[in-house]
């Protein structure tokens, strides 16, 4: 009897201990990402698949969480508004997607698209390439994306290469 009371003991405590155990708060690791970026653009014409650079750029932009979307962000460039998605986290940060969509660039509508143009490497050394990455330790905010220029009869590929400030 004794031991059938040890046993019932011993099954309430770990019952009750896992019930009651720290349930670890999901970290939203967009948070980390939030604020002010200086960034360095390259602008590139898409021939095949190869990139072939033709202008370059610098300028400010901002990161924010976006309200509508649990795995994504706002970032604004000037006027410039666009969504990024599908947030993911790394063990040096998180990768992101440019989803499909429409924004307007100095009065003008483009459609963008996300490009993989920026590099993760993995703790096992392997490099992958995204739309996006974002990496805690230099704080910086690369992404890519691309549109077709209906003026220059070519696709344009974007690289932003933003730090946090």
């Amino acid at each position: 009897m004794n031991k059938l009371k040890s046993l019932l003991w011993v099954a309430i405590i770990a019952a009750f201990s896992f019930s009651c155990s720290d349930d670890e708060d999901v970290i939203d690791v967009r948070a980390e990402a939030v604020g002010s970026y200086s960034y360095d653009l390259t602008a590139y014409v898409l021939d095949g698949t190869t990139l072939q650079e033709f202008a370059n750029s610098d300028g400010t932009f901002s990161v924010a969480t976006d309200p509508a979307n649990e795995s994504g962000l706002i970032i604004t460039e000037g006027s410039t508004k666009f969504t990024i998605n599908k947030v993911t986290a790394a063990s040096n940060g998180f990768t992101f997607d440019v989803p499909a969509q429409s924004v307007t660039d100095d009065g003008t509508k483009i459609n963008i698209s996300g490009y993989n143009g920026a590099q993760l490497v993995s703790s096992g050394g392997s490099t992958t390439l995204y739309n996006g990455v974002y990496i805690s330790t230099t704080k910086k905010l690369t992404f890519y994306f691309k549109y077709t220029d209906p003026d220059l009869g070519a696709t344009i590929v974007f690289e932003f290469d933003g730090t946090k400030k």
